[in-house]
């Protein structure tokens, strides 16, 4: 465990660990550095204030919470990301350095949980994850959902990523269907796609 206020960056090279946490770090002016880095199971990281948060790769799971910085950015994205109650004042980078672990290994996008984070800072590419609200504490409600789906979709809009909305967007519908077993999100899907194939004609 880090538990550490200093005003020099934090620089953790050729860094091989099973798990880490990174507690109560205050060095506002500097940066910590995990780039080369790489954590088998689990990069947890409360209470911090840095200016800059490198994150190298996270082979399983990367938890984030109440974090104030400058601005994240990770390697190769892990199993599962959970970014709750984070202030960034420019972005978050999870479009990754390298290849995303997670589809080379298992074939399967990164689970994303998303929590009291700036929509407008988030840099990704959803065809590398799937949005997972199942498990996690505090389990958000579905108004709360409706805005993580909503704050993401108009964050590709924004930035013109056209195939990660129209991938959003599906689920977002699916979401959305009250039918008994969502047969009605079934059948768009099945039939037109939710609208997609008609507009790629």
């Amino acid at each position: 465990m880090l538990d550490i206020k200093s005003n020099q960056d934090l620089n953790f090279h050729s860094f091989f660990a099973n798990q880490v946490y990174a507690v109560d770090i205050a060095i506002p002016n500097a940066d910590i550095n995990f780039e080369d880095s790489v954590i088998d199971s689990l990069f947890e990281a409360q209470r911090n204030t840095c200016k800059v948060l490198n994150i190298g790769h996270v082979k399983k799971k990367l938890f984030l919470t109440d974090i104030f910085c400058d601005k994240i950015t990770i390697g190769t994205l892990p199993q599962t990301i959970i970014l709750n109650d984070i202030a960034v004042k420019s972005y978050i980078n999870l479009v990754g350095a390298g290849e995303n672990l997670t589809t080379v290994q298992t074939n399967k996008r990164t689970k994303l949980y998303l929590r009291g984070v700036d929509f407008s800072k988030l840099r990704l590419n959803y065809t590398d994850f799937q949005l997972s609200f199942d498990g996690y504490i505090p389990k958000l409600k579905d108004s709360e959902i409706t805005l993580v789906y909503e704050g993401l979709l108009n964050n590709f809009k924004e930035r013109g990523q056209l195939q990660s909305y129209e991938l959003l967007d599906i689920e977002y519908q699916s979401f959305l269907d009250t039918s008994p077993f969502k047969i009605e999100s079934f059948v768009n899907k099945l039939w037109w796609n939710f609208g997609y194939f008609i507009k790629r004609m």
